[in-house]
């Protein structure tokens, strides 16, 4: 049971994806955003009925996939399509860094909704590497970014391609960068321990 509601929580959370990639294939980029849009309105009318604890990542996620589908489709042509990618990446890496100094670590909120997160493991170390953590993403997000705008400004970087690269690099550096991180996730909580030592010596 438990396993049918997990595949189902996967399948509803690309839900967007699975539309707009159907509906462009069909009917067109436009139409597909569209789809996209109402499919995430959808979700977020669902998981309300089911009463799930939607956290702030989830509303800032679906807002931004709202307010960029609707200039998508009432902007003239698809022109703004190719810097949609770069613009978001913008404006999640400034969300990761308004979550890194929050008295609640954005990160923190992730580990809660993971319900693994042991409450006496929430130490002032803990939560300095959750900062840190939160800052590396920050500069993911804004390189990131800064990649889709250089591609986007090239004159023979078409919306298609836009889109391609978009799926599949935005993917692969994703699955990249959680490797990375899980790779040094003890070497930065060394580092983060040594800093809290180090204050609460000078603080002494």
């Amino acid at each position: 049971m438990k396993n049918k509601q997990n595949l189902s929580l996967l399948l509803l959370s690309f839900a967007p994806l699975i539309a707009f990639y159907a509906f462009e294939h069909f009917w067109g980029l436009k139409v597909a955003i569209a789809a996209t849009v109402i499919v995430t309105v959808a979700e977020i009318i669902y998981r309300k009925i089911r009463k799930e604890a939607l956290g702030a990542f989830f509303y800032f996620i679906s807002i931004t996939t709202i307010v960029f589908g609707l200039i998508d489709v009432f902007s003239e042509g698809t022109s703004f399509f190719k810097y949609e990618p770069a613009l978001t990446n913008f404006v999640t890496g400034i969300y990761f860094g308004w979550g890194a100094i929050t008295p609640k670590p954005l990160m923190l909120e992730f580990a809660e909704k993971s319900g693994k997160l042991d409450p006496q493991k929430v130490t002032p170390e803990f939560i300095y590497f959750l900062r840190a953590t939160t800052w590396i993403w920050v500069v993911y997000f804004i390189i990131k970014a800064a990649a889709y705008l250089w591609l986007a400004n090239k004159p023979e970087t078409s919306t298609g391609q836009m889109m391609v690269i978009r799926t599949l690099a935005g993917n692969a550096s994703m699955f990249l960068m959680l490797g990375v991180s899980w790779l040094t996730n003890k070497r930065l909580y060394s580092w983060c321990v040594k800093q809290i030592q180090k204050s609460s010596n000078l603080a002494a």
